[in-house]
C-alpha cells in the first residue's frame, strides 16, 4: 500500500517536477534574435516543421511552447495582425473559442495575450497566443496544455512568455 501511495503521488507531481528548472534558448528567424527560457526537461528544437522553435513535455507529450516569425505581407498594427491570428484560427482550428483577452505585467514589448480553446484530433486543448510586431514581422508564442493540467501549467506559461526578448538585425 505504501509503494501505491509513492507511486501516485511522485506520478500527480510529475508535471510539477518538470518545471523545476529553465533553460535560456537563443536563435534567430528571418531578421529577429530572439530568446527564450523554457523547461530544461522538454527537448527544444529550432525550426521544426513550422515553428521557429518548438519545446514539449517529454514525459506526457501533451503540453507545448512554440514561436513563429513571420514577415508580414503588408505593414499592420498589433490590432489587425491580432484579429487577422483570430480570424485564421476561427477557420483552421475545430472548435475554436476564445475564452479572454489580456497582457504580460511588466512585458517590455506591445502585445496581445489571448486565451483560447480548440480541439485536436478530437482531443480538447486550451493555450495562451502572446502576439507582438517588430518592425515588419508577427510573432506568436503559443503555449498548450490539455484543460485538465493548464492551470498547472498557467503561471509557468505566464514565466515562460514574460522571458521573451527579441532584436532586429
Amino acid at each position: 500500500m505504501q509503494r501505491f501511495i509513492f507511486l501516485c503521488i511522485l506520478l500527480f507531481s510529475l508535471p510539477a517536477l518538470a518545471l523545476d528548472s529553465t533553460t535560456l534558448v537563443q536563435g534567430t528567424a528571418h531578421k529577429i534574435n530572439y530568446q527564450i527560457q523554457t523547461f530544461t526537461t522538454w527537448p527544444t528544437q529550432k525550426d521544426y516543421l513550422n515553428f521557429n522553435l518548438f519545446s514539449y513535455n517529454a514525459l506526457t507529450k501533451k503540453e507545448s511552447l512554440s514561436l513563429i516569425v513571420e514577415p508580414l505581407k503588408k505593414p499592420a498594427t498589433l490590432e489587425e495582425y491580432t484579429q487577422a491570428n483570430l480570424d485564421s484560427m476561427k477557420s483552421l482550428m475545430k472548435g475554436f473559442k476564445k475564452i479572454k483577452s489580456s497582457e504580460l505585467k511588466n512585458f517590455k514589448y506591445p502585445h496581445q495575450l489571448i486565451e483560447y480553446k480548440h480541439q485536436v484530433g478530437g482531443s480538447p486543448k486550451q493555450a495562451f497566443l502572446l502576439i507582438m510586431r517588430l518592425d515588419r514581422y508577427g510573432l506568436a508564442i503559443t503555449c498548450t496544455a490539455p484543460p485538465g493540467t493548464f492551470d498547472d501549467f498557467r503561471q509557468d506559461f505566464i514565466d515562460l512568455m514574460s522571458s521573451f526578448q527579441m532584436q532586429l538585425q
